[in-house]
């Protein structure tokens, strides 16, 4: 669902007391701004040559970060197409409009 740019959802932020304020109608959901196409973790051997175990890439072949905040967010411009817009505090995407 990530993936799909037909897929119209909504974006809030919301502040230090819970209160949610829509950011945009946006498409798709948010792709986190640390995504990577490549593994960010190196293999290594351990010290008994024991392998390890390193992150996989989602389906679409993209590796997520373990923790960041910042998001792009495919905002609709108003004028029928869609700009990408970078936001940092904590977000919520939705399929549909949400209630204060």
């Amino acid at each position: 669902m990530r993936d799909d740019a037909s897929l119209v959802t909504y974006a809030y932020t919301v502040d230090m007391n819970g209160n949610k304020h829509l950011l945009c109608e946006s498409l798709g959901y948010g792709l986190p701004y640390a995504v990577q196409y490549v593994n960010p973790v190196k293999a290594k051997w351990g010290h008994n040559g024991a392998a390890l175990t390193i992150p996989q890439a989602e389906p679409n072949g993209l590796f997520m970060p373990d923790a960041l905040s910042a998001t792009w967010i495919l905002c609709n411009d108003g004028k029928g197409g869609s700009q990408p817009v970078y936001v940092e505090p904590s977000i919520i995407v939705s399929p549909f409009k949400l209630v204060n």
